[in-house]
């Protein structure tokens, strides 16, 4: 159901933006690339299906991003958590694009908590982590957040 829906914003999102996209197969995945997609609109076609144009998400289903997205940077594991989790490693995005949209996200809805040395993601990092998608995404969350709310960063 929710695989359902979160394709069908991102046509929607497609035909509204009025895109000629182009389609092209990875193995049995249908990929669908936007031709000179910004991270601005990948983030309205691929991501705001759940998590909303604001970044709001539903309460108890899918996670509020704004002011809470670059919290994660400041704990192990949170870099990683960002890529991993099933809604970034397994986009139809390509790896340059999903970090394009990373950083985006981090910048547009948590700018006051992006680290100073914040190392941006890059086409490689982005590679290395969808190669090992999170099965267990909640529990890897849940642990996040209390090591956060250990550190006084929550």
């Amino acid at each position: 159901m929710a695989l359902a829906r979160i394709r069908s914003f991102m046509l929607l999102g497609l035909a509204a933006a009025g895109l000629a996209g182009v389609v092209s197969m990875n193995g049995a995945q249908a990929q669908i690339f936007p031709q000179e997609a910004s991270p601005a609109l990948n983030y309205t076609i691929h991501c705001s299906g759940c998590h909303k144009s604001d970044g709001s998400g539903e309460v108890n289903i899918v996670p509020d991003i704004r002011h809470q997205v670059a919290r994660y940077l400041a704990v192990p594991g949170g870099r990683e958590y960002l890529v991993q989790v099933p809604g970034s490693s397994n986009s139809f995005l390509s790896d340059k694009d999903l970090a394009k949209l990373l950083n985006y996200m981090v910048r547009e809805f948590d700018p006051s908590h992006v680290p100073a040395r914040f190392k941006p993601y890059s086409e490689a990092e982005v590679n290395r982590l969808r190669a090992t998608p999170l099965s267990e995404a909640l529990t890897v969350r849940a642990s996040l957040l209390a090591e956060l709310d250990r550190r006084g960063l929550q």
